[in-house]
């Protein structure tokens, strides 16, 4: 009777933590697609060809939102939830977005303007995770298979963001690659400076 005790306590944390991480993965997707079609219509003025780069940016936006309430709702409900549906949208992601940038890539390049090269973009792929089996593992153990699950999926978090670093790292002539600006301001110097 402590095991429910200790769940019904944990249910409003693990329903903000699920609400967070719906939310973050959103934002994530529209952003990379944002970008991604900012990078084609400035490529498309420049009158260089990017079918490719823009078939590749409608798959990833096509994956679409999920409501975050709803699936907070459900995935505190029931936990396996969760881990079933955001390992397969973290890879179903990932993957569309690898084959996107590696596109744009290859389009920027003969455009003739700085970019990494595609097979750089096939980092932000997560690798494949046997749901099912994961599903199952964490019903034949009661659950407790479910904590190797987050783990793994944290560490797929982990390793999709640190590919983007690494892109966003590189410095060149595009948005896509240039290096993100952190604004600070110390009453000191009271302007801004980037990182």
């Amino acid at each position: 009777m402590d095991w429910l005790a200790a769940y019904l306590s944990a249910l409003p944390l693990l329903f903000a933590l699920h609400y967070a991480l719906v939310k973050a993965r959103n934002e994530h997707l529209k952003k990379s697609v944002a970008l991604l079609n900012r990078e084609i219509k400035k490529l498309r003025k420049e009158g260089v060809r990017c079918a490719e780069a823009e078939r590749k940016a409608v798959e990833l936006a096509l994956i679409g939102t999920r409501p975050p309430l709803k699936a907070a709702l459900l995935s505190t409900i029931a936990p396996p939830y969760f881990s079933y549906v955001m390992c397969g949208d973290l890879r179903k992601i990932s993957e569309a977005e690898a084959e996107a940038y590696a596109a744009l890539f290859r389009a920027l390049r003969r455009a003739g303007r700085e970019a990494p090269p595609p097979e750089e973009a096939l980092k932000l792929a997560v690798p494949e995770r046997p749901r099912r089996a994961y599903l199952a593992l964490t019903a034949l153990t009661a659950g407790a298979f479910l904590l190797y699950w987050w783990a793994a999926l944290i560490k797929d978090l982990i390793s999709h963001s640190k590919a983007h670093a690494e892109l966003a790292g590189r410095r060149g002539p595009t948005d896509l690659t240039a290096r993100p600006k952190l604004a600070t301001s110390s009453p000191s110097e009271g302007k801004s400076r980037s990182f």
